[in-house]
């Protein structure tokens, strides 16, 4: 599927965590700064970043042409 790249700042020593709510719909990895969304289907899914105790939410929608 399609491709998508986000620039995410996260200080610290502490490894990012990844999570997709529907690996049907999009996948994330998150490395050196970038989270990498790969759309697979038409759906919806939440990509949560969590480091520590802080997290963030991205929010996917992914529709056909």
């Amino acid at each position: 599927g399609d491709t998508l790249t986000v620039q995410a700042t996260a200080a610290g020593d502490s490894d990012v965590q990844v999570n997709t709510s529907d690996l049907s719909v999009a996948t994330a990895e998150y490395a050196d700064g970038v989270l990498t969304i790969t759309l697979v289907a038409e759906g919806t899914a939440t990509i949560t970043l969590t480091k520590g105790e802080s997290s963030a939410e991205v929010a996917v929608t992914v529709t056909a042409d």
